[in-house]
């Protein structure tokens, strides 16, 4: 998207960015502005299609829910993080699968959690057995 100029000068463009967070928040701003700014001083003997305009409008909308999205799994990955911590001390059961691809079911008191890469959670049992969090099929107090 480009802002066309009222005068000489060279016109203005954006780039892409994948950021999240703080800096994902900043692009999400500078894109409004740079809307707004080309709604201003678009030429009026000229003006910008209608679908132009509707394109950038639903462009505009889906940035939004992006980044409403992407809020809401950073706040449910933290609460996920705070359960799987919260099982420190009880007794789970689940399945963990060996490297010949055979499942088994196991139990045992949770020692720890592990926060792998890629928000992958695990539990480690007292006896060194680890379970994926997403295979636990029930909790018990110890």
């Amino acid at each position: 998207m480009s802002v066309n100029p009222i005068s000489g000068t060279q016109p203005a463009s954006t780039q892409t960015s994948t950021t999240t967070g703080a800096s994902g928040l900043t692009d999400y701003n500078q894109f409004l502005k740079l809307f707004l700014t080309q709604l201003k001083y678009q030429d009026p003997l000229s003006p910008q299609s209608q679908d132009e305009f509707m394109a950038q409008t639903a462009q505009f909308s889906a940035l939004e829910q992006l980044v409403s999205l992407n809020t809401r799994i950073g706040e449910l990955s933290s609460a996920t993080q705070a359960s799987a911590a919260s099982l420190i001390g009880r007794t789970v059961s689940g399945t963990v699968t060996d490297a010949n691809g055979v499942a088994s079911d196991v139990s045992g008191r949770v020692a720890q959690v592990d926060y792998g890469k890629k928000g992958a959670l695990s539990l480690g049992l007292e006896d060194g057995t680890t379970v994926s969090f997403a295979n636990v099929t029930s909790v018990a107090e110890a």
